[in-house]
C-alpha cells in the first residue's frame, strides 16, 4: 500500500495536477489586464480597422448568407474567417470599439493562462512559471496584438494555439504515465489547431512546434511522430498554399523595392536579430516599419550571427541541451514564416509577428533564471533585478497601449519615427479628413508632398480631399498625378471616374471604371460605380447587371436602393419595393418622395 501511495504521488507530480487557478495565475492575469487598461477606451484606428470592422460589408447583418461569405472570402488577401466572425458577433449584439478591445484583452488573458499551465508542465517551478507567463502577458511587444482591434486574429490564434499545445502535452504525459495514451487529448489538440488555422495563417507552424515539444519531453524523433502528425502537416500545407495564392491574387505580395532573393534573405536575417534585441529591450515600437530604400552594411553583417546560430543549434543538439535548443527552435519555427523573405505588405517587420514565437525565449530565460537563483547566494538581488525589469516592461506596455487611442495618436507617434513615409502622412491626414478637420488634413498632406512629391497615395488623398470640398477641378490635378505615377491603381481610377461623372463626362468615367474591371475583375467597387453611372444615363439593363454582380457577393444597402430604382425604371414595382425594404433593413434612409412614388 505504501508503494502504491508513492507511485500515485509521483504520477500526480509529473502531471502537475495542481489547481487550475492558483494564486500565481490570478495575480498574473490581474497585472496583465491592468497594463492594457488604456486600450479599453481606444477607438478604432484607420489602419485596417475600417476594412476589417466598421466598413466590412459582411458585418452589416448577422445572416446565414453573410456568415457563409465570411468563411468563403478574404479580407485584404488574408483568410482569417474566425476573427471576422467574432467581429460579426460583436456587432450583432450592439458592440462597438470598447467591446472589441475588452474581448481582445480577455483573449490575451486566456492565452496567458495556457502559457502558465504549459510552463508548469515543462517542470518550471510555480514562481518561475509565473515569471514566464507574466513576461508573456506584459511584454511591450504584445501591445500591437492586443491593443489593435484588427489584430483580434493574433489573440484568437494565441488562445487556440497554446490550448492546443497544452492538450498535446497532456497526450504526451498520458502516453508516458500509462500503457495506453489518452487519445482524446490528441483529438482535442487537433480540433483546437483547426480553430487556430481559421484564426490566422501563422498557425501553420503548430505541427513544427509540437515536434519541438516531442523532443523536449523525450519522445523518440522517428517516423512515427511524423506519421502521427500527417493530418496536421497536410492542413498546414493546404492553408499555407492558400494563403500565398490569396496574397498574390490580391496583390498583397509585392516587393516595391525590387530586392533579389539574396537581399530578401539578408532582410530576413536582419529582422530575426532585431526581434531578439527587442525581446530584451523593445525599442522604437511602431505600427509600420517601412522597407529601407537600400540595404546597409548592418543588414549584411547580420548574416554572421545567423551562421553562428546554425552551429550553435548543432552544438546544442549534439550535447543534448534540451532547454536551450527547445527555446531557440520554438522561436525559429514560429518566426521563420514571417521574416518577409517572401515580401507581403508595406513593412518588413512587425511587433505582432513575435506574439507566438517569444514563448520559446520566455521559457528559456525563466528556466535559466530558475537554475541561477537556486545556485546563487544573492537571491534577493536576483529577485530585485527581475522585479525592476518587470516594472519597466509594465510601464512601457501601459504607455504603448495609449498610442493606439485613435488614428491621430497612432500616426503622430509613427511620424516621429518615420518622417519620410507617404503612408504615415496619408493616414494621419485621412484621420483629420474623416473627422471633418479638412484644413488640418490638407496641412498634413501638403507637408508630406513637400518631402515626397512623387508619392501616389498622397496625391490621391489630396485629390479626394478637394473632391469632398467640391473643388473637382483641383481634384483632377492630383488624381491625374497619382495615375501618372501608378497608372493601374484601381482606387485612383475609381476616384477619377467619380470625378468625371460629377462633371458629366460620362465617357471618360466609363473608361476609368472599365479599366479598373479589366485590371481586376473581382474589384466590386468598379462595378458599383459603373452601375451607378449606367443608372444615371438611363442604361438600366446594364446597371442591373452590375448591381446584381455586387449584391451576389455581399449585402450593400446603398446598392439595394440603387437597384430598387433600376427595377422601378424597368417597370418591376414589386422588386423595387423588395429592394427598398432590404436597403431600409440595412440602415439606409429611404427618401420620403421615393417611398411615396413606390406606393402610388
Amino acid at each position: 500500500m505504501s508503494k502504491k501511495s508513492k507511485k500515485k504521488k509521483s504520477t500526480s507530480k509529473t502531471n502537475n495536477t495542481s489547481s487550475l487557478f492558483d494564486i500565481n495565475i490570478i495575480v498574473i492575469l490581474i497585472i496583465s489586464f491592468i497594463v492594457f487598461i488604456p486600450s479599453i477606451s481606444s477607438d478604432y484606428v484607420n489602419w485596417d480597422d475600417d476594412v476589417n470592422i466598421y466598413e466590412n460589408p459582411y458585418l452589416n447583418d448577422f445572416s446565414i448568407d453573410n456568415i457563409k461569405n465570411i468563411f468563403t472570402s478574404t479580407v485584404m488577401g488574408g483568410y482569417n474567417p474566425l476573427s471576422i466572425f467574432s467581429f460579426s458577433l460583436e456587432k450583432a449584439f450592439g458592440g462597438g470599439a470598447k467591446t472589441t478591445h475588452v474581448i481582445n484583452i480577455l483573449l490575451h488573458l486566456i492565452t496567458v493562462f495556457f502559457v502558465y499551465r504549459i510552463l508548469l508542465l515543462m517542470k518550471l517551478n510555480p514562481l518561475f512559471a509565473a515569471l514566464g507567463a507574466l513576461l508573456f502577458g506584459i511584454h511591450p511587444m504584445r501591445v500591437e496584438s492586443v491593443a489593435w482591434a484588427t489584430e483580434r486574429k493574433d489573440v484568437l490564434l494565441g488562445a487556440f494555439y497554446f490550448s492546443s499545445i497544452y492538450y498535446y502535452i497532456q497526450y504526451i504525459l498520458s502516453k508516458q504515465n500509462t500503457k495506453k495514451a489518452i487519445k482524446k487529448y490528441f483529438y482535442i489538440s487537433m480540433g483546437l489547431f483547426v480553430l487556430a488555422l481559421f484564426s490566422k495563417i501563422q498557425a501553420v507552424a503548430l505541427p513544427l512546434s509540437l515536434l519541438a515539444f516531442d523532443y523536449y519531453f523525450n519522445r523518440k524523433l522517428d517516423k512515427n511522430l511524423i506519421i502521427e502528425k500527417i493530418p496536421l502537416f497536410a492542413l498546414s500545407l493546404a492553408i499555407g498554399l492558400l494563403g500565398v495564392f490569396l496574397l498574390k491574387d490580391t496583390g498583397t505580395i509585392v516587393d516595391e523595392n525590387h530586392f533579389g532573393l539574396m537581399e530578401r534573405i539578408v532582410i530576413g536575417s536582419y529582422t530575426f536579430w532585431v526581434y531578439i534585441i527587442k525581446f530584451i529591450f523593445p525599442y522604437e515600437m511602431s505600427p509600420l516599419y517601412p522597407y529601407p530604400t537600400s540595404l546597409e552594411a548592418l543588414h549584411y553583417l547580420s548574416l554572421i550571427p545567423s551562421i553562428g546560430l546554425v552551429y550553435l543549434i548543432y552544438h546544442l543538439y549534439k550535447n543534448n541541451n534540451k532547454i536551450s535548443l527547445f527555446s531557440i527552435v520554438f522561436f525559429i519555427f514560429n518566426v521563420i514564416f514571417v521574416l518577409q523573405i517572401l515580401a507581403a505588405g508595406q513593412g518588413y517587420k512587425a511587433d505582432r509577428f513575435t506574439y507566438i514565437a517569444y514563448f520559446g525565449l520566455f521559457f528559456g530565460v525563466s528556466y535559466l533564471l530558475q537554475q541561477f537563483s537556486q545556485k546563487s547566494k544573492q537571491q534577493n538581488l536576483i529577485y530585485g533585478g527581475i522585479g525592476l525589469y518587470l516594472l519597466l516592461m509594465a510601464f512601457l506596455t501601459w504607455k504603448q497601449s495609449g498610442i493606439w487611442k485613435n488614428g491621430e495618436t497612432l500616426w503622430n507617434h509613427t511620424l516621429q519615427l518615420y518622417e519620410r513615409n507617404g503612408t504615415v502622412y496619408r493616414n494621419l491626414g485621412n484621420y483629420y479628413r474623416d473627422n471633418q478637420m479638412n484644413d488640418k488634413a490638407l496641412e498634413i498632406f501638403n507637408a508630406g508632398l513637400q518631402l515626397l512629391p512623387e508619392d501616389a497615395t498622397l496625391n490621391n488623398s489630396v485629390g479626394k480631399l478637394y473632391f469632398d470640398k467640391g473643388q473637382v477641378d483641383n481634384a483632377f490635378t492630383f488624381f491625374n498625378q497619382a495615375l501618372t505615377i501608378e497608372p493601374n491603381n484601381i482606387e485612383y481610377l475609381n476616384n477619377r471616374g467619380v470625378a468625371y461623372a460629377v462633371k458629366n463626362q460620362y465617357d471618360l468615367a466609363l473608361q476609368d471604371y472599365n479599366k479598373g474591371i479589366q485590371i481586376n475583375p473581382n474589384n466590386l467597387k468598379s462595378f458599383e460605380n459603373r452601375g451607378k453611372l449606367f443608372l444615371s444615363i438611363g442604361e438600366y439593363q446594364k446597371a442591373l447587371e452590375d448591381f446584381n454582380l455586387v449584391l451576389n457577393a455581399y449585402d450593400n444597402g446603398e446598392i439595394y436602393l440603387n437597384r430598387s430604382e433600376v427595377f422601378y425604371r424597368l417597370g418591376d414595382k414589386n422588386s423595387a419595393i423588395n429592394d427598398a425594404n432590404k436597403a431600409s433593413e440595412l440602415g439606409i434612409t429611404i427618401p420620403p418622395n421615393y417611398i411615396q412614388l413606390l406606393n402610388n
